[in-house]
């Protein structure tokens, strides 16, 4: 392996099931306590990034945001926390894990393309 980090491990920390409900619909439950749990195990484990892509139906306020709570005592151990922004398009509210100590990602629409030339020299010309 080349490039980013040739040693890097991967740690995967389970915090989400699917179940059936009592209508017998399947549906995707992640318990927040499995979340702390997750972050705790993660600083135990000494990890170098959490990537979080879990977020919240709706913004909730950050003194009442445990699991933004639990990333600042991540962060303070030298963890970076990669969020999701949300998953609800344009809407004022459409941006969760927003608290300040956390790098917050998201895609965005464009109507616009952007075009790029790649010329790539030399005898392997694959391009990963």
């Amino acid at each position: 392996m080349r490039g980013g980090v040739p040693n890097a491990k991967i740690a995967v920390y389970k915090i989400c099931w699917r179940i059936r409900n009592k209508k017998g619909k399947e549906v995707l439950v992640c318990p927040q306590h499995k979340a702390l749990e997750a972050i705790e195990d993660a600083i135990k484990d000494e990890v170098d990034v959490i990537s979080y892509s879990q977020g919240l139906d709706y913004p909730v306020p950050m003194h009442k945001d445990c699991v933004s709570w639990a990333f600042l005592r991540a962060v303070e151990k030298d963890i970076l926390i990669s969020t999701s922004a949300g998953n609800f398009g344009p809407n004022y509210y459409a941006v969760v894990n927003g608290a300040p100590w956390v790098m917050t990602v998201a895609a965005s629409l464009k109507d616009r393309f952007f075009e790029t030339k790649l010329e790539l020299e030399g005898e392997d010309k694959h391009l990963l």
